[in-house]
C-alpha cells in the first residue's frame, strides 16, 4: 500500500528486497573521503556485493582519503610544474605509486614527499613487462595484474583471449601483432617515446628472434601460476 501510495504521489521509491517494487538501487558504499565506490548487483544479489563490500573495506587504506584531499589542493601547482597533460600524468603515477607513500601518516610528510618528486629531474624511462597467460584468468599472480594496470601500451598476438585483455588499463592503448617483426618494431618505438608496455604472451610461445629475447631475459617477466 505504502509503494501504491507513493506511486500515486509521484514519490520515487525503495522496497527493501523486492526489486519488483524498486524505482531505484542504493548501492552499497565504500566511502574515503572524496572518493567513494559504490558497489551493486541491482538487486540480484545483496548478501553477495556485503562480502565484496567487505573485501574493499580491507584493502583499500583509509589513507585514500588525505590523498584525494592532498591531490585536490596541489592540481594547481603542477599544473604550473608541467606543461602537458601527459607530463602531468606520468608526475602523479610515480609520486602515487612512490613506495615512501605507504610509509606516510601526516600531511606534513606527504607535503615533503610532493616537494622532493617536484624538484626531482628523474628522467623518466620506458619500461617493458612480459605477463604470461594460459587459459584462466584466474592463473594470472596479483603482480601481474598490477603490472597490467600500469600499462600504457598493450601488445599481444592476435590469438590472445580478450578476456586478458580486458583485464589491462582501461585507457591503455591495445596494440594487436600478428609477426614478431611486428612486436619488436612496436617495442622499439615505445623504447625511444619512453612507454611503459606490457606484452601478453602465452605460456610456452617460444620467441626466435634473438633481439625478443634479450628484452625477455632482461625485463620483468611474470609467469602464470
Amino acid at each position: 500500500q505504502v509503494y501504491k501510495d507513493a506511486h500515486n504521489a509521484g514519490i520515487l521509491v525503495n522496497v527493501v528486497d523486492d526489486t519488483a517494487h524498486c524505482d531505484f538501487i542504493t548501492p552499497s558504499m565504500v566511502n574515503r573521503g572524496r572518493v567513494q565506490v559504490a558497489i551493486s548487483s541491482g538487486g540480484a544479489s545483496p548478501v553477495l556485493i556485503r562480502i565484496i563490500r567487505e573485501q574493499l573495506e580491507t584493502q583499500l587504506s583509509t589513507k585514500i582519503a588525505m590523498l584525494a584531499d592532498f591531490g585536490a589542493d596541489k592540481r594547481s601547482v603542477v599544473k604550473d610544474a608541467f606543461s602537458t597533460v601527459d607530463e602531468r600524468r606520468k608526475f602523479w603515477e610515480a609520486f602515487l605509486r612512490s613506495p615512501e607513500i605507504e610509509k606516510l601518516t601526516t600531511r606534513n610528510e606527504l607535503e615533503d614527499l610532493f616537494r622532493l618528486h617536484l624538484s626531482s629531474s628523474v628522467e623518466v624511462q620506458a619500461e617493458r613487462n612480459w605477463i604470461e597467460y594460459n587459459k584462466e584468468t584466474e592463473m594470472l599472480s596479483l603482480k601481474s595484474l598490477r603490472l597490467m594496470q600500469q600499462a600504457e601500451w598493450v601488445l599481444c598476438f592476435s590469438d590472445c583471449p580478450d578476456e586478458f585483455i580486458e583485464l589491462c588499463r582501461r585507457d591503455a592503448e591495445r596494440i594487436y601483432i600478428d609477426t614478431e617483426a611486428a612486436l619488436l618494431e612496436r617495442l622499439q618505438k615505445a623504447e625511444k617515446e619512453k612507454i611503459r608496455v606490457t606484452v601478453l604472451v602465452k605460456k610456452g610461445r617460444l620467441l626466435s628472434n634473438n633481439e625478443l629475447q634479450g628484452y625477455m631475459s632482461n625485463d620483468v617477466y611474470v609467469p602464470t601460476l
